[in-house]
């Protein structure tokens, strides 16, 4: 019982950043602020864009992943039937099964911005997304 209790905390706990991309940020930006944005560089590869914005120097990585899945749904369902006949009337009661496919879309997106100050260093992060696109790209950090 308690290995099941330990096995589940561990669970929990390395499954938290993946949970929750803005806590995972705000943990792991203490290794990159203040050093030379190489560092992140070579943890993150060369950044899909560089800008300026309010005279702030900015990398910028970016993910987009679309598409969608099928999945099956089985149903149930119940009958009434009346039977007419020479002999009588008859009635029952059957249930039957069926399957219907639900397809469902999906759009997972971030852009995570280091900032830059004049040195070359890092000073800040913001990212704009959701959890399927912000997730994986944090998990890089």
């Amino acid at each position: 019982m308690m290995r099941k209790v330990i096995l589940t905390t561990v669970v929990a706990m390395s499954l938290s950043g993946c949970l929750n991309p803005n806590q995972t940020l705000q943990e792991r930006q203490v290794n990159y602020v203040g050093h030379s944005a190489e560092t992140l560089i070579a943890r993150l590869g060369v950044p899909d864009a560089e800008g300026v914005v309010a005279g702030r120097k900015f990398y910028a990585w970016s993910t987009r992943e679309t598409g969608s899945y099928t999945m099956p749904q089985y149903n149930t369902g119940t009958v009434n039937t009346t039977l007419y006949g020479g002999g009588g009337t008859a009635f029952g009661t059957g249930t039957y099964g069926y399957t219907t496919y639900n397809t469902t879309h999906y759009d997972y997106h971030c852009v995570l911005r280091a900032f830059i100050n004049p040195q070359g260093n890092v000073t800040g992060f913001d990212m704009d997304g959701n959890l399927g696109g912000c997730g994986p790209l944090v998990s890089r950090l």
